[in-house]
């Protein structure tokens, strides 16, 4: 609250100017345009500003984002649409485009690549490779049978599972094997992965929080939905076939 004095006939009078906080930002990071906007309680928006994303593709079939761009066009439209409402906003809200991914060292920020989006090809031998490893099938048979004798459909689902170039294990793999600065920070536990959402967060809270949320996590294929945590069996079979 802020406080006002003026003089009433001699007299001096406080004015209470409330300034509650009861506004939301709220952050849309798409595959063709990047938006943020004010809304309030009621869901109205009371200010819109956006930006277009522009996909590089270095190689055919590869589709990135600059990273310094995005947190550039970002920063901006925050400045634009907080103008006049920077006092009553109470919190932010994210909105991403799935399965699109960057890698940083923890210790400095450092990017080791431009994001890679869910639109990029380049792990489509390694996916082809990977659903046709005889290990791979032999173990979802096995969850077949063995669900389908327990009533498991936790295995049965899991007997179902292929590998797709949208999802985000076979692309980071590509990384590590063609990143050596990212297989070196990982092998010493520096190393951040996170698609835009977890960067976003770690960039707007100056490197403080590493998160993601369970819709963003269950995209990436390496998230159990049932027991709401990451599943070390399928992180296992990504880092070692």
């Amino acid at each position: 609250k802020q406080w006002y004095q003026r003089r009433v006939r001699g007299f001096r009078q406080c004015t209470v100017i409330s300034m509650e906080k009861d506004l939301i930002l709220a952050i849309d990071v798409g595959t063709t345009n990047c938006r943020a906007a004010v809304v309030n309680k009621h869901g109205k928006i009371l200010t819109l500003a956006y930006e277009p994303i522009t996909l590089i593709s270095p190689e055919k079939g590869w589709f990135e984002i600059c990273p310094h761009k995005l947190w550039a066009d970002i920063t901006s439209l925050i400045s634009t649409v907080s103008k006049g409402y920077k006092d009553r906003l109470l919190t932010c809200g994210i909105t991403v485009q799935r399965n699109t991914f960057i890698t940083w060292n923890k210790e400095n920020g450092k990017y080791l690549h431009n994001f890679i989006t869910w639109l990029d090809m380049r792990s489509t031998s390694m996916c082809t490779n990977w659903n046709k490893n005889y290990l791979i099938n032999a173990g979802k048979w096995a969850a077949w049978i063995l669900g389908s004798i327990v009533g498991s459909r936790h295995l049965i689902c899991a007997s179902t599972f292929a590998v797709k170039e949208k999802a985000i294990p076979m692309r980071l793999k590509w990384v590590l094997d063609n990143n050596k600065e990212a297989k070196h920070l990982q092998k010493t536990g520096k190393l951040c992965f996170g698609s835009i959402e977890t960067w976003l967060v770690w960039k707007l809270t100056n490197g403080n929080v590493w998160a993601t949320d369970y819709s963003c996590a269950s995209s990436t294929g390496i998230f159990d939905i049932w027991k709401q945590t990451w599943c070390p069996i399928m992180t296992y079979l990504f880092s070692n076939l």
